[in-house]
């Protein structure tokens, strides 16, 4: 096989893989060893005859010399490639919706933060978010806050059931 037969086939294997004989692709393999095109395409020739007795060693030496195994895979796996179109159209889809995704995704996180940031959270209670709820005359969250206090921290009990009493004095 000359230079020039050897560009043709490597530019356009798939068209002129039927006119190379597979002896010209062992003969360049064995010039050749670590050349992975010429294994590939000596793959390509084995995969269209159908039983040939050296397709396993060949699929074993192209996979060795492989960089990319997934062209291999590709070439027997037919249906990745129609997998990979409609992905590719998905993906294409996901992209002109994008936009509109995102005003929906901003405007849900607003409604679930506000909704979040309204709801108390007893496990972020403190002795001063108490006082603060007193003095800015939220006295019924203050005397909630400081019964999860006395659960929360069951030797000051006393200390909180006073300020309860306080406060409880205070609004009446």
């Amino acid at each position: 096989m000359n230079k020039e037969k050897f560009n043709i086939l490597v530019s356009s294997a798939d068209k002129n893989i039927q006119s190379v004989d597979i002896k010209d692709l062992n003969e360049l393999k064995r010039k050749f060893p670590y050349c992975y095109v010429i294994h590939y395409l000596s793959l390509m020739k084995l995969s269209q005859k159908n039983n040939d007795i050296n397709i396993d060693e060949t699929i074993t030496q192209a996979s060795i010399h492989s960089y990319d195994r997934k062209m291999i895979y590709n070439l027997f796996n037919k249906k990745s490639k129609i997998e990979k179109k409609s992905l590719k159209f998905i993906f294409t889809d996901w992209l002109k919706n994008l936009s509109k995704e995102r005003e929906r995704s901003v405007e849900n996180f607003t409604e679930i933060s506000i909704n979040q940031s309204i709801l108390d959270n007893d496990n972020l209670t403190t002795e001063t978010l108490a006082e603060l709820y007193f003095n800015q005359g939220h006295n019924e969250r203050a005397i909630q806050a400081y019964k999860i206090l006395s659960l929360k921290y069951p030797k000051k009990s006393s200390l909180f059931a006073n300020r309860i009493k306080y406060i409880k004095s205070k609004t009446t």
